[in-house]
Order: C-alpha cells, then sequence, then structure tokens
C-alpha cells in the first residue's frame, strides 16, 4: 500500500499504526482471527509498505473488501491494500502472440488457470527493439498467487501451440554492459574490452547488432560460463 508519508518513519512505528487500525475494528467483526497482527513493515523503492503478517488466515481475512476497505478508513484515508504479485519468466514465447488482457484470458483458459490469476504480462525487451526473424522472445508474468505460479512453473505454458518453460523471476547480478561480465568489479568506462560484446553470441559487437538466431541453442554462447548453449 502507499506509504502515506511514513516513509520516514521507523518501521515498527509503522506496524504498531498498522495494529492500532486492527484493534479499532475487533469490536466490530465477530470473525475476526483472535491473534491478527502485523508483524513487520517495509518501505520498497516506490514508496509503498509491504507488511508481514503472523497467519495466512490473517492475511485472508484483511483481503475480504469490506474489511480492507475498513482497515485502509483507520490506517490512512488514501491507503489502499495491493496483493502481492509472484514475478514469472516464461521462456521463448512466439512473438505472434501478443499481450493484452484478452490474451491472458487465453493463457488461463488453456493452461486450466484460475479467471484472473495473471495480473499482467509483457515482454522483457521491447518489441521495437526485437530482429528482424525472430520468432521467440522471453516474457514476463505477474501472477496474483503463489499456487497459480507454481503451477504454471510445474506444467509449463502452452502459448500459441507452444510449450513454454517458466521460471521464477530471480535477482539478477551485477552485470556490466560493455564485456557483460557478472560481479567483474570495474565500471564500463575502465573494462579492459576494447569493443562491445555481445550477450547473446559472444561476438565483438554490440547485442542489437547480433543476427544470431535465440532458438538456435549451438549459436548462442555464454561469456561468463564460457560455453554454448544459452547467452549470458
Amino acid at each position: 500500500m502507499p506509504s502515506q508519508g511514513l516513509d520516514s518513519q521507523e518501521p515498527h512505528i509503522i506496524v504498531a499504526k498498522a495494529n492500532l487500525a486492527l484493534t479499532a475494528m475487533k469490536s466490530n467483526h465477530d470473525d475476526i482471527p483472535d491473534t491478527i497482527q502485523f508483524m513487520s513493515a517495509k518501505i520498497l523503492a516506490k514508496g509503498d509498505i509491504l507488511f508481514d503478517m503472523n497467519s495466512p488466515e490473517s492475511v485472508e481475512w484483511i483481503r475480504k473488501e469490506g474489511n480492507h476497505m475498513e482497515f485502509m478508513q483507520g490506517f490512512g484515508d488514501m491507503s489502499k491494500i495491493k496483493d502481492r504479485e509472484y514475478t514469472c519468466v516464461v521462456e521463448n514465447v512466439p512473438i505472434r502472440f501478443h499481450p493484452s488482457h484478452k490474451s491472458t484470458l487465453e493463457i488461463e483458459s488453456t493452461n486450466d488457470l484460475a479467471t484472473k490469476s495473471i495480473i499482467l504480462a509483457r515482454w522483457i525487451k521491447p518489441v521495437e527493439h526485437q530482429f528482424e526473424g525472430q520468432r521467440t522472445a522471453f516474457m514476463i508474468i505477474n501472477f496474483c498467487s503463489a499456487e497459480d505460479a507454481n503451477k504454471a512453473i510445474r506444467n509449463s505454458l502452452y502459448i500459441r501451440g507452444k510449450r513454454c518453460i517458466m521460471r521464477k523471476l530471480l535477482p539478477e547480478p551485477r552485470r556490466y554492459y560493455k564485456c557483460h561480465a557478472i560481479n567483474a568489479h570495474h565500471v564500463t568506462a575502465n573494462c579492459r574490452e576494447i569493443t562491445d560484446i555481445c550477450d547473446t553470441c559472444g561476438g565483438a559487437h554490440s547485442p542489437k547488432d547480433c543476427q544470431t538466431n535465440h532458438d538456435d541453442y549451438n549459436k548462442l554462447y555464454c561469456v561468463n560460463c564460457k560455453i554454448h548453449g544459452h547467452a549470458a
């Protein structure tokens, strides 16, 4: 939820304020979990607050529409509760697929996922940066529940007649965009490479000039692993 100007406050102050709002609600709700409690608060980069609660039951209760609206009023008039999102990478999706609300419903239906389980789907690399003749690309999908995300990871996703491997999006290590080395402990200006190194094929050219087909694994080369089969 938005930080409500609390981004300068210590986490324990924010947690205390949230728990006070819960306490005020207890007299109006017979079904509120006896032990419901906010345990921690973290201010995110965009200013939102990420709360941890003491149990899944507490989370489920606060998410109910009437309950979360009442909590929002107690915590701050401009507050808005946002469900946690589970972000995944889908590999080698046919580029004839066009991410949109309608197309995400198609993915849900084809793969037996819950309706509205996909919050957002988008290409990692903008369409205008895809090279001529490219047939597949990587896509980001945000799920609203861990259950649906895990189901899709286990079973893969079928998109436009192609089985696409999916995995959890993990934070990428720091990489230097001239040599594409990981944790090389230098800045681009001090890089020892004379020319740009391609992160797709390992050649001495800019990645945007690379003509390598991403489906041809034999031509992909990782400059960090020093092996063919995948890009850096």
